[in-house]
């Protein structure tokens, strides 16, 4: 959750009374926070029903516990005696073998397990999660150039239409590490390209995905035309998030009504800003009297 001078920089937007640093900004602010906990718990809650991309069955007990325990040289012992006895499940042996070694921060051995699925098992289904475990551990070493690879060979890989939905999130996890800020810690690390990233999400938006996918896909588009002073695009997408995140129980949903009120203010639409912020004060202390009664 943000701090309050965090959003300061939002009330120089007008010189509207409403957009003062003053009394309906702080009952705006406290109602958000107050609002925050439910909301995070119904994000994570409608995170954990999206359906995995392609579900892994269950490792064997003995493996399983050996994996949990972080007993890598263990799990790598008896991922060899699996892919002797069992070796039409080749693939799945080949991945936990990578997981064990991700989990051991052995990267290069991890990545090579990964990499394997793909190059020995071509019609394997779980070539995508090793894509996305090969681009963590690009990230994770810091290789952006390989990670964004990574990302647009799976991408590729993705084009027939029943694959959409995993195609759009493909777009939006490149879209996401182009957009990433520059860590102030390490100059060499990659500034954010805003502009490279729209284009990726807009692809995701229009596929046939998740409501879930394509919201992200809307709110990261605002960020992305904030960033780069587009902002009446940035209303307009926020607008489009909101549409699709109605719920006032989504902290997202409140988190866009207030960006996209910072957007209305900087084009120069004070009365339109003015409507956005009083719309979003009501609602939000509405919001939190019925939150107030509930817990009673």
């Amino acid at each position: 959750m943000k701090s309050s001078s965090q959003y300061h920089r939002f009330s120089a937007i007008s010189s509207d009374p409403i957009t003062r640093w003053g009394t309906p900004w702080l009952s705006l602010l406290a109602v958000i926070c107050f609002l925050g906990y439910g909301g995070w718990v119904a994000s994570v809650e409608a995170q954990e029903k999206e359906p995995p991309r392609s579900s892994l069955p269950a490792p064997p007990d003995d493996l399983r516990q050996v994996l949990t325990a972080s007993n890598t040289e263990a799990a790598l012992a008896l991922l060899e005696g699996l892919e002797s006895a069992q070796p039409e499940s080749a693939a799945l042996w080949s991945f936990y073998r990578g997981v064990a070694l991700q989990d051991a921060q052995r990267w290069s051995e991890a990545d090579a397990a990964f990499q394997a699925v793909s190059t020995n098992h071509p019609g394997s289904p779980w070539i995508l999660q090793s894509t996305y475990r090969r681009a963590a551990i690009a990230q994770k070493t810091r290789d952006f150039k390989l990670a964004e690879g990574i990302y647009r060979e799976a991408a590729a890989r993705l084009l027939s239409p029943n694959r959409q939905a995993e195609l759009a999130g493909i777009y939006n996890g490149l879209a996401d590490l182009l957009a990433k800020p520059q860590d102030p810690t390490d100059p060499q690390s990659p500034r954010p390209r805003h502009a490279q990233a729209l284009e990726l999400y807009s692809k995701a938006f229009d596929l046939h995905a998740t409501t879930d996918v394509r919201a992200h896909s809307a709110f990261a588009m605002g960020r992305s035309h904030q960033a780069l002073n587009q902002h009446s695009k940035a209303a307009a997408r926020f607008a489009e998030f909101l549409e699709l995140v109605p719920e006032p129980s989504d902290l997202r949903h409140w988190e866009a009504r207030l960006a996209r009120a910072h957007s209305l203010g900087n084009t120069r639409s004070p009365s339109k800003q003015r409507r956005a912020l009083q719309d979003l004060i009501r609602d939000a202390q509405l919001q939190t009297e019925d939150l107030t009664v509930s817990f009673d």
